[in-house]
């Protein structure tokens, strides 16, 4: 027994980096440092390649790997598994920035992580590319051989998790996102500044997924996908493959897609779904067609002012802000749902192709600007494609009164006549100057809140009345998801009123490498937010402090609590808090036990 000297352990909270998992199981530990023939403890830890293979018979379901604090170059395979009922879970330290970095300086293809296990969750891992460039003179994406590719991060383990995690700054695309990993979930990540470009477009999408079983869906939740130079999240395949079934899109912002790219070249679509189809039918056995394909309370922005050539809004492939369905029109997708989504469109915010059933309700569409035709649609629909019964309850926006047909060059009325649709929805066309709030929780990590806000009128900042009452008193730290999620634009102590956020921002994070167009701030219409809170948590007794009747709360303190001594207590195993205040009370350390102190106020 020792008493602990409290400041040796202080680190910087990393946002997205809070203890997720108590420390119920078996706990092993990596680092920078670490070697493959260490036992995997705190003082004697594995190397991460090490980890990320380790046999069943060595670790397991229900086991935590804690990852240190640093940069690991190179390029992983993580093949290990857990169970349906304990995943086995991969997590950043408290505190600790994990990066990993594919970058060797060759010219070559390579993919920094790739998830091959089954059943394991991966936590507050951040994932770029440290070379040089983003621009190649090559003509096409497999003969630009001029720049070091890259792939973040390829997904192909049953009911994996990727959760809080950063993707950013890749030389191709951002997130693979493969059939094979049934029941998976991309939750809380931000995913930025992904692609290169070459002399022909913008490679490399935010997220390319597929998907080989509807009634097993696999899902992006709760995250941010921004700038980069290709489209945000496609969901695609060849003609001759059939994995296109079962994919969830929800509380998710995706904003100006390809932004990046070379300023000659067309922006690409925040989401599309569908492939070429080579000539096929619906009668063609074996035949890809989109079917189980779910996206509700998303917000989809294109800013034109960004970085756009006028020359390309008349084409179908570049100008739309979402494409739902196949790019040719030989045979119809099968069944979408389209609830509460809020389209920014540049020109068009949706193109919709053949569908055979789906539901399209409560969704916002707005369209701000004509193309170089004159043409402001709010929807169009691709040869053959007819809107679905289930279509209604909407709102449609356009700031253009001399333009009255922008539904498909109908006018609101006569679009509702022709396919009987939209008999309870509104169509508004003139000055727009509503706000918007989308306020969402971390269900992970449960006082922190994502926040996206549309400030149609251009106000210098923004009152967000949601209901945060119950972290009154506690201390916040409010971040700018553009500008930085490691240092905030503000931090105090919350009082319960409602929160001013600034609206006019231009601070953007650089890229890692040179880009042909520099990331931009979107403008005040567009804001993005993450909100912190950090709970306060005091001793009720004398005791153990991994013993949750210790505390007020009834559990143990997590990275995200401010710890308040009224007792003495005893740490026997590892322990976290964000500060502590010991009121020069006793805190003893057993042999072996740990305490991470992240007390910086971030």
């Amino acid at each position: 027994m020792r008493l602990l000297n409290i400041s040796i352990v202080v680190v910087v909270l990393l946002l997205g980096n809070a203890l997720l998992v108590p420390a119920s199981g078996r706990q092993f530990f990596v680092a920078v440092n670490g070697h493959p023939n260490n036992p995997g403890t705190f003082t004697q830890p594995w190397a991460l390649d090490t980890a990320f293979r380790m046999p069943a018979s060595r670790l397991t379901g229900g086991d935590t790997v804690w990852i240190r604090g640093g940069k690991y170059s190179g390029t992983f395979i993580l093949d290990a598994d857990g169970t349906v009922s304990k995943p086995l879970v991969y997590q950043a330290y408290p505190g600790e920035r994990v990066v990993l970095d594919s970058y060797t300086g060759l010219n070559n293809n390579v993919k920094t992580l790739e998830v091959v296990g089954n059943y394991v969750w991966l936590v507050g891992i951040e994932i770029e590319n440290s070379s040089p460039t983003r621009i190649s003179n090559a003509s096409g994406i497999n003969t630009a051989t001029d720049l070091h590719q890259s792939i973040g991060m390829e997904i192909y383990g049953n009911s994996t998790r990727i959760i809080n995690c950063k993707i950013h700054d890749t030389p191709g695309v951002g997130v693979g996102y493969w059939s094979t990993a049934l029941d998976a979930e991309i939750y809380g990540c931000f995913i930025y500044n992904t692609g290169f470009s070459a002399l022909d477009r913008g490679h490399g999408p935010g997220i390319y997924t597929q998907n080989g079983d509807a009634a097993k869906p696999k899902a992006v939740r709760n995250s941010f996908l921004f700038n980069g130079f290709s489209t945000g999240i496609q969901f695609y395949s060849s003609a001759t493959a059939n994995k296109l079934k079962g994919l969830i899109i929800d509380s998710t912002t995706i904003f100006n897609s390809g932004a990046l790219t070379r300023p000659t070249q067309a922006r690409r679509k925040n989401f599309v779904a569908g492939a070429e189809t080579s000539g096929r039918t619906n009668a063609t056995p074996g035949v890809t067609r989109v079917s189980a394909l779910y996206l509700t309370d998303n917000v989809l922005y294109r800013d034109t002012a960004d970085n756009i050539n006028q020359q390309y809004w008349k084409y179908w492939d570049f100008r739309e802000n979402t494409e739902l369905g196949y790019q040719d029109e030989t045979l119809s997708d099968s069944f979408v749902i389209f609830t509460r989504n809020h389209l920014y469109g540049d020109p068009l915010p949706m193109l919709l192709h053949q569908w055979d059933s789906g539901v399209f309700k409560h969704n916002f569409l707005y369209s701000y600007k004509p193309n170089n035709d004159g043409v402001r649609n709010v929807i169009e629909l691709a040869t053959g494609a007819t809107p679905f019964p289930n279509w209604d309850s909407n709102t449609y926006r356009t700031n253009e009164p001399a333009y009255n047909s922008p539904f498909n060059n109908l006018t609101f009325t006569k679009w509702k006549d022709s396919f009987n649709i939209d008999q309870h929805s509104n169509f508004v066309n003139g000055p727009f100057t509503e706000q918007y709030a989308f306020v969402r929780r971390n269900k992970y990590s449960r006082n922190t809140y994502y926040i996206t806000v549309m400030n149609y009128a251009q106000l210098d900042s923004m009152l967000i009345n949601h209901n945060f009452s119950e972290h009154n008193g506690m201390q916040f730290s409010l971040y700018d998801v553009q500008r930085s999620l490691y240092v905030p634009l503000s931090k105090g102590l919350y009082n319960g009123t409602s929160f001013k956020l600034p609206m006019k921002l231009t601070e953007v994070a650089p890229t890692l490498g040179i880009t042909p167009m520099p990331p931009k701030h979107t403008s005040a219409a567009l804001g993005t937010f993450v909100l912190s809170f950090y709970p306060s948590i005091t001793t009720v007794k004398t005791g153990a402090w991994n013993d949750p009747t210790t505390w007020n709360v009834g559990r143990v303190p997590t990275s995200e609590d401010d710890v308040v001594l009224q007792h003495a207590v005893t740490i026997s195993g590892l322990a976290w808090c964000r500060s502590l205040n010991s009121n020069q009370q006793q805190v003893t350390t057993q042999s072996g036990a740990h305490l991470l102190i992240s007390n910086t106020g971030q």
